[in-house]
């Protein structure tokens, strides 16, 4: 889980230093066509089944999680 979050933070800092390097303009014509892209997507809820305690659980479980 740690290697996952690393990786996950890497990531977002790589796209967070993208999305500051573009202008204010450029921003604006990103977000409009990713909303245009994503128009016909449904738009998913957060469901019960969803939820992460049964995964945590199960990690504890196993001894692969330690709060």
């Amino acid at each position: 889980m740690r290697k996952i979050g690393r990786w996950k933070q890497e990531s977002h800092a790589l796209s967070l230093a993208r999305h500051r390097a573009q202008s204010g303009t450029e921003r604006l014509v990103t977000s409009a066509a990713w909303t245009k892209a994503n128009a016909t997507l449904p738009t998913w809820r957060l469901r019960a089944d969803d939820l992460p305690e049964r995964f945590y659980e199960r990690a504890k479980e196993l001894g692969l999680y330690r709060p």
